[in-house]
């Protein structure tokens, strides 16, 4: 699926790489039982509060990509035996702005998906174009949420850190690169609102987007390189079980995304 909605480049690139802040504010919100907590730098334990527990690992990011691995179980009413599955998603995020200078995003998520048990395979199979549904609901909401968060940030960003502050369980590190944010995100909604109020020549309506800011302050962003052994083959351990067309797409995304895997 694909969403398109008006964010901040860099509040998107931090809430996807800190899911653990959207999920806090759910909570908050009491919008919903999703939990999610960091158990390492690039590793997220989460739960639905449903039966299902996950892992999902960072294992490749860019401003425009991201790649998670991610490891999950089911247990629950629905089946009577406890379900192990693991995916790949990946994000693509292409930038750019109105005429209004208000900077846009369109998210693109593929999702690779590896059932353990043969008989849920069947069921899968089945339940698939319903499942699919309910998938890209679930990520055009969440999509669309980030944007609500951007622009709470640019119009109330008071507000917002009050909100922030509730948020329980964040590390440190990440609660002080969220309330910064919000804050820098302010200021660049100020500066766009300045802007169209002089009509000033020095800013073009087409100018590009500076998308360094945050490559510069997130220390712990992964940058353009070849995915590390180990990284690469969990993706080639689970592409060697998907049939041979989602095998196929699999790698030519990899390929298309110019990402050159060394083992």
């Amino acid at each position: 699926p694909a969403s398109r909605y008006a964010t901040d480049p860099d509040m998107h690139h931090f809430l996807i790489r800190y899911p653990e802040v959207v999920v806090g504010i759910w909570k908050v919100m009491d919008i919903s039982k999703v939990q999610a907590e960091r158990v390492q730098d690039f590793v997220v334990q989460a739960s639905d509060g449903m039966g299902t527990t996950s892992t999902i690992e960072l294992l490749y990011g860019t401003k425009n990509l991201h790649v998670f691995y991610g490891k999950g179980t089911y247990q629950g009413p629905l089946f009577h035996n406890r379900l192990n599955g693991s995916c790949i998603l990946i994000l693509r995020s292409d930038f750019d702005e109105t005429l209004e200078g208000v900077p846009v995003v369109t998210d693109r998520l593929d999702i690779f998906l590896r059932v353990d048990n043969i008989g849920v395979k069947i069921l899968a199979r089945t339940l698939h174009p319903l499942v699919g549904k309910t998938a890209d609901l679930n990520f055009l909401e969440t999509t669309r949420f980030i944007g609500k968060v951007s622009k709470t940030a640019e119009v109330n960003g008071k507000g917002l850190n009050r909100l922030a502050d509730q948020i329980q369980g964040l590390q440190p590190g990440v609660r002080i690169g969220f309330t910064r944010l919000i804050a820098s995100t302010n200021e660049q909604a100020v500066v766009r609102l300045q802007r169209q109020l002089r009509d000033d020549s020095e800013f073009p309506k087409n100018r590009p987007l500076d998308r360094s800011r945050s490559e510069r302050t997130d220390p712990t962003i992964r940058r353009d390189r070849s995915f590390a052994g180990q990284s690469w083959r969990k993706i080639e351990m689970l592409a060697n079980q998907l049939p041979q067309k989602s095998k196929q797409l699999l790698q030519q995304i990899v390929v298309d995304s110019t990402i050159y895997i060394s083992q």
